[in-house]
């Protein structure tokens, strides 16, 4: 991504959704603005897009600019398939948290904003490695509980990547509930997104173990 990239990309409002850096979405595209937007996104070449969560109280005016968080996920389409019916099928790649400002629509029928990329702030002296092995570990255990369930289910994260992508990518497979997933999206401090993800993770080993069903929790 560049700066002039980011200065006008297309934003897609969506529902109780967050894109985490790292993280996978995928998309079907049917309304005749969003199809135009992946068109043109598609055509332009960097293949970017903001996914922003609509606020509460967005029913009474999807069909116009109902407002969205400010803080959102920016991913670049890894995978688009333009079926026969003029629909989509894309599979977006999570990049970077970015800081919204909307720009005015114009001629386009979809939402379009600037956006700034966000920096993560990090102790000097790291996160304790300690303490990164505990949440992989955690997480690793209860994918195991969740596969039990959901045969398909794969962690997707590994001890080899940087402390944020770990974190981010335990956070979007784990983590279910919009309003948190926007609340850690929104944090920037590496040392309370690791304890924040690692307690939500050991809640969640916790709900497993007394049988309750997973497939409300996870995302």
């Amino acid at each position: 991504m560049n700066a002039a990239q980011l200065a006008s990309v297309a934003v897609f409002p969506l529902p109780h959704v967050v894109l985490f850096p790292g993280g996978r979405l995928p998309l079907h595209i049917f309304e005749p603005r969003y199809r135009a937007m992946t068109a043109d996104v598609l055509a332009g070449g960097s293949g970017l897009m903001v996914v922003a969560q609509l606020k509460p109280g967005w029913q009474g005016d999807y069909a116009g600019q109902p407002p969205v968080s400010p803080i959102a996920g920016i991913g670049r389409i890894e995978r688009s398939q333009h079926n026969a019916d003029g629909t989509y099928d894309l599979e977006l790649r999570g990049l970077a948290r970015v800081e919204l400002e909307e720009l005015p629509m114009l001629d386009k029928p979809y939402r379009r904003a600037r956006a700034t990329a966000l920096v993560e702030l990090a102790p000097r002296e790291g996160l304790p490695a300690t303490e990164l092995t505990s949440l992989f570990s955690l997480a690793t255990q209860v994918a195991v509980q969740v596969r039990n369930r959901e045969p398909r289910f794969r962690l997707l994260a590994t001890l080899a990547e940087p402390p944020g992508l770990l974190i981010d990518k335990i956070a979007d497979q784990l983590v279910g509930d919009p309003a948190e997933r926007q609340r850690l999206l929104g944090m920037l401090d590496l040392g309370e997104r690791l304890k924040a993800v690692t307690s939500h993770i050991a809640q969640l080993q916790l709900t497993l173990l007394a049988g309750e069903d997973s497939g409300a929790m996870l995302h």
